[in-house]
């Protein structure tokens, strides 16, 4: 509702999606499924903007109602005294959370109960924004970053993922180089992720031309693309343990610099309160007493 209602003063899905930190289709499937519940359409969309339909208007009216009473409970409930505890608030680039380091925040929990663990998971340059503005102590992701604005300790780290469909010779292989890319149609991922300037960089450092067909930034528009063995496609790792396809073989690209460096990042220049100072030092210290075998994660071929 609260979504809504800021769709609504905006007149744009984008620019409410954009200062809330979601994605634009996300956004609009959070809006779809409202209507759904609803029965009725809620906005009428056009190329000026969007505004709200006849049943729109009457839902504005209540779900402004229903909001200020929301946070006025909220705000009430919090009255209540209740056991004051520290708090650090970790922000995760997607894919980290769920497949490197998870183990960390279960084994904080554990042996911290008196500092309660905000965690909180955004797509990669949301999440360095979430720590800029403060939304967020600290943060695990991706090199490159910006080292004008963030301290970066590496945690982690993994070499890329390459979707391959089971008929392509390179099925047959675990690893394969940029050269071999090279040799295939390739589905590339936008500059919005990571990997795509290095990637380019790289390929141009060692004289290899790419046979690129799409560059897109939905992976389920790359996975259809696999799927149909028109393409190789590089992917995400948290993508990557979703796929259930006995036709998709996922392979890791062998290449010293085309790695994904993980770590953890706070503003430069800025100290860190106790709580989070806790949890940096905990993290460090847990990834110092892992073996090195254990520091790099390495995908089994599907």
């Amino acid at each position: 509702m609260k979504y809504f209602l800021q769709i609504c003063k905006a007149g744009s899905i984008h620019r409410v999606a954009k200062e809330s930190y979601i994605s634009q289709q996300g956004l609009s499937r959070i809006i779809a499924a409202m209507e759904s519940e609803l029965g009725f359409s809620l906005l009428h969309r056009s190329r000026s903007g969007v505004t709200p339909t006849l049943q729109g208007e009457v839902f504005y009216k209540y779900a402004r109602r229903i909001v200020s009473e929301y946070e006025a409970m909220h705000e009430e409930l919090g009255l209540i005294m209740e056991p004051v505890h520290e708090q650090v608030s970790v922000v995760y680039a997607y894919g980290v959370l769920s497949q490197l380091t998870m183990q960390i925040p279960n084994a904080f929990r554990i042996d911290h109960p008196e500092i309660d663990l905000l965690i909180g998971e955004y797509p990669y340059f949301s999440a360095e924004r979430m720590v800029q503005d403060e939304k967020f102590d600290l943060g695990f992701a991706y090199l490159p970053i910006d080292r004008e604005r963030f301290d970066f300790t590496p945690v982690f780290k993994a070499p890329w993922p390459l979707l391959v469909h089971k008929d392509n010779p390179l099925s047959k292989k675990s690893t394969v180089t940029c050269a071999e890319v090279a040799q295939q149609n390739l589905v590339l991922m936008s500059e919005s992720f990571k990997g795509h300037f290095t990637f380019l960089n790289r390929c141009r450092q060692l004289g290899i031309t790419l046979n690129v067909i799409a560059t897109i930034n939905d992976l389920s528009e790359s996975y259809k693309w696999v799927q149909d063995n028109e393409a190789v496609a590089f992917s995400t790792f948290q993508a990557c343990s979703q796929i259930n396809d006995p036709d998709i073989c996922t392979l890791v690209l062998d290449d010293e610099v085309c790695v994904a460096n993980i770590g953890i990042i706070c503003r430069r220049g800025e100290p860190l309160s106790p709580a989070a100072q806790t949890f940096y030092d905990y993290t460090v210290d847990y990834v110092d007493d892992l073996p090195p075998e254990k520091r790099e994660i390495r995908w089994p071929r599907t």
